[in-house]
């Protein structure tokens, strides 16, 4: 039979983007330099990301005490605001300053909200575990809870409230009731420590099923509820799962639970363990990555079922005490494993929010429509650029994107790149779409940028210049999605 070569990919055929991939070289064919605001979709490739709707006029001018750090949407639609050491309602206009209870909550760190049937509990490592019922009566008073600890983090399961201290102990109220947590085999409220080693502290924690999760440093333990078992929680250690988890960043996502630590964002299904970066990204993670900050977050967006990782990045490779750290908003498709960047704005935090505008929104002049699944709280915009004075909803209108490519061309040949082709799946909406050539002698060189030039016609890109290394930087706003990357480039001559 005979033997038949493989055909060679022709330059002008379409090629998939890998999208945001820092620790490739930067002739890796798809890897883009740049990918802002551009989110992967596994069935057909990349789309733009949502742009941020504003609530500014509900507010009143926060004040460095009254700045807002975290939003928590309720079950039944109660929304509440931690602003400093305040726990704000948004009962109908939100006013900065009215205060829900008198807890004393300690500012460094984040509160922490569950749903437990007809109320919400809040912890805090200054305050007892602290309930409050959802009617509307009684919504602005969050009350601490007779015998309970100061925690760090709740969870909910086997209708159970558990609590984890910021060491490595654990409490549980009674069984169906949030207010009784005084240790009692009749109610099965109950406590324990779990130490281990000396740097296994309590970090993070979610349900997954019917149980819990627990990371504690470079440990992590399932726990399950055990009937007439004398500790009614019952922990087991997790030996396959090695993992130096950050905190407040385990979430729910399916049937499973993700989690950020230092080297990845991982997903475990009960089993086993999957880092949902690929052993490049991991690696340039693992350098860059502030794993200590309470400020990192993972959020399950429901919607458009892929998660947002906000996490504190060292901006120096050296020295990260002389150039600080920024906040970078990673958006991933656990499908694919690719990853996109939300850049549009620099934020303080991420939560999951509703589908909708929550209820105490409605009618207050807030008509745009659309699905929300996740909430941003942005710096602000005034002279007082450190206090955030606003809280966001991703919105389904889209924000502008670019595009940057790989470097694409040969060490010993110049050539001509005369036309590029993005394969738009859905055109855009937007009024600018446009590509600019770059291109530069060295691969260690600087780049010059000429200047961009509209789609055409036939969906091309006229974009004529002569180099040795080409890159293409496309602007594009509104709606879009795009499948791949086409290029028309032709050898010039040995130089």
């Amino acid at each position: 039979m005979e033997q038949r070569t493989p055909r060679k990919k022709r330059e002008d055929e379409h090629f998939d983007l890998i999208g945001f991939a820092p620790d490739l070289d930067p002739t890796t064919p798809g890897a883009c330099s740049v990918m802002a605001n551009v989110l992967p979709i596994s069935s057909k490739g990349w789309r733009a990301a949502p742009s941020l709707d504003r609530y500014t006029s509900r507010f009143s001018t926060p004040t460095a005490a009254t700045a807002f750090s975290q939003v928590f949407f309720s079950a039944g639609g109660n929304v509440l605001l931690r602003a400093q050491s305040q726990i704000i309602s948004t009962n109908q206009f939100i006013t900065a300053g009215t205060a829900t209870g008198t807890l004393a909550l300690l500012t460094a760190y984040p509160s922490s909200f569950v749903d437990f049937g007809q109320y919400i509990l809040a912890a805090n490592p200054g305050h007892p575990v602290a309930a409050r019922s959802t009617d509307v009566v009684s919504m602005h008073t969050f009350v601490p809870q007779a015998g309970a600890p100061q925690s760090m983090f709740l969870t909910v399961a086997s209708r159970f409230v558990v609590a984890f201290d910021n060491t490595d102990g654990w409490a549980c109220c009674a069984r169906d009731d949030h207010s009784s947590w005084t240790a009692n085999p009749a109610t099965l409220a109950a406590f324990g420590r779990l130490p281990g080693r000396s740097d296994d502290l309590n970090r993070c924690a979610a349900t997954i099923g019917d149980d819990i999760i627990l990371f504690k440093g470079v440990s992590a333990y399932l726990g399950r509820f055990v009937p007439n078992n004398v500790e009614v929680w019952v922990f087991e250690l997790l030996r396959n799962v090695n993992i130096n988890a950050s905190h407040y960043t385990a979430t729910e996502y399916g049937a499973g639970v993700v989690v950020l630590a230092d080297d990845g964002l991982y997903y475990f299904d009960g089993a086993s363990l999957t880092n949902l970066m690929d052993e490049r990204m991991s690696r340039w993670f693992a350098r860059y990555f502030v794993s200590p900050s309470y400020s990192n977050r993972v959020i399950v967006d429901e919607v458009r079922d892929l998660i947002w990782v906000k996490a504190y990045i060292y901006d120096l490779d050296n020295d990260p005490s002389a150039g600080g750290y920024s906040t970078y908003v990673f958006v991933c498709d656990p499908r694919t494993k690719r990853w996109g960047r939300w850049n549009g704005e620099a934020i303080i935090n991420i939560e999951a929010g509703k589908h909708q505008y929550p209820k105490h929104w409605a009618g207050h002049g807030y008509t745009r429509t659309g699905l929300r699944s996740v909430w941003a709280i942005p710096y602000g915009t005034t002279a007082v650029t450190t206090i955030p004075r606003e809280i966001a909803g991703a919105a389904t209108a889209a924000a502008a994107a670019q595009i940057v490519t790989h470097d694409f061309g040969h060490a010993f040949i110049d050539s001509e790149l005369t036309q590029a082709n993005l394969k738009f799946i859905t055109a855009p909406t937007g009024a600018t779409v446009t590509a600019a050539p770059m291109q530069r002698n060295t691969l260690d060189g600087s780049l010059s940028t000429a200047a961009a030039v509209a789609r055409a016609s036939n969906g091309g890109f006229d974009v004529r210049q002569n180099a040795r290394w080409h890159r293409l930087k496309f602007d594009i706003t509104g709606e879009f999605e795009i499948g791949g990357l086409a290029v028309d480039l032709k050898p010039t001559g040995l130089r």
